[in-house]
Parts: C-alpha cells; structure tokens; sequence
C-alpha cells in the first residue's frame, strides 16, 4: 500500500520559521499613553544584543500612524547592555535626553515594559552620564 505523500504547496523557509513577535511600547497621540505595537521581527537579530535591539525599536517610527516614539527625535540612541539581570539603559550627557523631562517617566515604563518581555530581564535601570534616573 503506498501512502499519498503531502506536497506543501508554500515551503516554509528557515527565515520564517524564525520570526517571533514582540511588542513596543509607543505613545499614543491622541491619548499620550503608552500603547504597544506588536511587531514581527527575525529571532536572528537578537543573537548579538537583543536589549540593544528593543531599545533601538522604541527609536523607530511604529508602522501605526496613531502612535510616536516615547523618544524626542533629537535623543541619541543609548548604551543597552546587561548586568545580573539588570538591563542598564545608558545616555551620555550629551545625548539630548532632558532628565526633567516630565516624559521620563513614560520612556522609563516604555523602556521596562518593552524590556522584561525578555526572560532573562528582571529589572531595567536608566542612567544619564552615570547617573540613575
């Protein structure tokens, strides 16, 4: 007896088997709350330093046009890496980030909410020149 063979009519790459979902936090414009934006993206781009690579997405312009980056457009992108399970989110003085900003807060939220979706992630520290926020 020979069994019908199943032909996949769409052969599934290695680079989609890849894909995972994550989500970024954005501001709302209409609201001026944090609302996420779910985002597909290639598992292969975290391999290096995926907490680089969500802070980096928080810097794009989300694909909703009701949503705006948490971030001032003349904020420099900051050092991201990891320590103990605290991600330390670093800007130099000279980064553009306003400290009394009365955004902070919401870019601190935007920043941990974003963050701790990754498990090894337990806390998110924000430093400007050295210094916690």
């Amino acid at each position: 007896e020979i069994e019908t063979e199943y032909i996949p009519e769409v052969e599934v790459s290695s680079e989609e088997l890849r894909k995972t979902m994550v989500s970024i936090y954005f501001k709302n414009k209409a609201t001026n709350n944090l609302d996420k934006e779910n985002i597909l993206i290639d598992t292969k781009t975290l391999l290096k330093n995926p907490y680089g690579e969500f802070v980096g997405m928080l810097f794009n312009d989300p694909d909703d046009e009701n949503l705006i980056s948490v971030f001032p457009s003349n904020v420099k992108r900051p050092n991201v890496y990891i320590e103990k399970g605290v991600v330390i989110v670093e800007f130099t003085k000279d980064s553009g980030l306003d400290e009394q900003s009365i955004e902070i807060n919401q870019i601190k939220e935007a920043l941990t909410n974003t963050l701790l979706q990754l498990k090894e992630v337990e806390s998110v520290k924000l430093l400007v020149d050295g210094k916690e926020l």
